[in-house]
């Protein structure tokens, strides 16, 4: 018997002349495929015979019985996870490499960023790990392991070895967010208690990114743009100036949109929308400068009695 890559093929039998000979009732296995049963042509796709079954009693020669196996088939499915719309399912053959559908499943506030494995015969999910990656329960995934992320369209072979089994794949989203870039506008003096980035050097010649900060589309949290009173947040001067205590997108306080610095928004979301943007399809991002007026010097004139004018 030759099980053909397969394992547990029955010991070699001895068949009598004239003598019909009884098949093995042992089965060989092999991981992702299905036992058909035995021929006696090493490249045949149907059995001949079975466990079990018995030859002619006139075969009187040695007989080499080969294993045929059909792959094990299994149906690759598509959950939006939160979000909207349909997608046809995926036939998936063991060991035969198979692209993923790509996605068209849609998040408001939300972008796709891949999808996660699902598998139902034994309930587990495909997981990366720092050396290996697997198939665990979610209460037995090793610590630091994740799930892992499959791409869109990803190429796939071996999801399951169980026939007729189901792999759900769940889509991941990634919640949209506005990237607020603060900017010193020529302030003279850095006096915040937050970290300047690395490099940036706040003075009268440089309009200085001093941070980033990122708003998310629906987090409840109360948004608000960071505070530049000297000291605070962002705190900082400059000289000759006076701060409106407002940042907006223009250097200039007489062009752009202007928020009042600690003005509390519901959402990311809101928050872009007061400068013009939308985070329900992507990603945006915005640039706002500390708002200075020119400090100046009124001189009032009096005509200290004159008689005419």
């Amino acid at each position: 018997y030759d099980a053909q890559g397969g394992s547990g093929a029955p010991a070699a039998g001895t068949k009598n002349h004239g003598v019909a000979y009884t098949l093995s009732t042992t089965k060989p296995t092999k991981t992702g495929y299905t036992f058909l049963g035995w021929n006696t042509s090493s490249t045949a796709t149907t059995a001949s015979h079975q466990p079990g079954g018995t030859t002619q009693a006139g075969t009187n020669q040695n007989i080499t019985f080969y294993a045929i196996w059909k792959a094990n088939t299994y149906t690759v499915k598509y959950n939006a996870n939160g979000g909207s719309g349909t997608m046809s399912n995926t036939a998936g053959t063991y060991g035969v490499s198979t692209n993923l559908r790509k996605n068209t499943f849609t998040k408001t506030g939300y972008s796709f960023s891949g999808w996660n494995a699902h598998r139902t015969g034994d309930n587990k999910w495909y997981y990366k790990g720092s050396e290996s990656n697997g198939w665990y329960t979610e209460a037995n995934a090793p610590s630091g392991y994740t799930k892992y992320v499959y791409k869109d369209e990803q190429t796939f072979a071996k999801l399951t070895s169980t026939q007729g089994d189901t792999i759900t794949m769940y889509a991941v989203w990634t919640e949209n967010y506005l990237t607020v870039n603060y900017y010193s506008n020529y302030a003279t003096e850095y006096n915040g208690t937050n970290t300047l980035p690395s490099g940036a050097v706040v003075n009268k010649d440089n309009n200085t990114l001093i941070c980033t900060q990122k708003f998310y589309y629906d987090n409840p949290a109360n948004y608000g743009l960071n505070d530049y009173t000297s000291g605070s947040t962002l705190g900082m001067i400059k000289t000759g100036y006076t701060r409106t205590n407002k940042w907006g997108t223009s250097t200039s306080t007489e062009e752009g949109i202007k928020i009042a610095q600690n003005t509390t928004f519901d959402t990311g979301q809101a928050l872009a929308q007061a400068f013009g943007k939308d985070l329900s399809s992507g990603n945006a991002s915005v640039n706002v400068y500390a708002q200075w007026t020119e400090n100046y010097l009124t001189v009032n004139y009096y005509s200290n009695y004159a008689t005419e004018y």
